[in-house]
């Protein structure tokens, strides 16, 4: 049983395009919190040393940063202030916890799929004279090459 009875009547109108168009100019723009999110400090050496168990740092959103068995791993990086083509609409809440040229080396980058809120081109774009190598989806190279990532260190997977 939902703890909201309401539950279900609530998304429905979320979904209902006309509502969301409302809600965005109008409503009481809820979505953006009142106060910082509660973060730590990242202990980055820690992160670093070698482990038998994974290691996630938490970026926002979607942006993971991983240390699996000494693989270092991003998973869709998003550093940027917006995560939309028009800067206003979609700006982050706060800062992720690490800048991006704090970050270690990273061996993969892994994009999940080509939406701005998980592919920032301003975020691709720094790696370009680095080692790292991508996992994208089918199609998401042609975004990468783009930007000058070399094609040799994009590997696209069909998922």
């Amino acid at each position: 049983m939902n703890r909201r009875p309401d539950t279900l009547k609530v998304m429905r109108k979320r979904m209902d395009s006309a509502g969301i168009t409302w809600d965005w100019f109008f409503g009481d723009n809820n979505r953006v919190p009142k106060e910082k999110i509660p973060e730590e400090r990242v202990d980055i050496d820690e992160f670093l040393r070698k482990s038998d168990h994974i290691k996630v740092i938490w970026l926002g959103h979607s942006s993971l940063l991983v240390n699996f068995r000494g693989q270092i791993i991003l998973f869709d990086p998003v550093f940027s202030k917006e995560a939309s083509p028009v800067p206003f609409t979609i700006r982050r809440f706060q800062p992720p916890v690490i800048v991006l040229n704090e970050l270690p080396q990273i061996d993969y980058v892994v994009i999940s799929h080509d939406h701005y809120d998980h592919l920032d081109m301003k975020t691709i774009k720094y790696f370009r004279k680095k080692k790292t190598n991508f996992l994208v989806p089918l199609g998401v190279g042609s975004h990468l090459k783009g930007w000058g990532i070399s094609k040799d260190r994009i590997f696209e997977l069909d998922w």
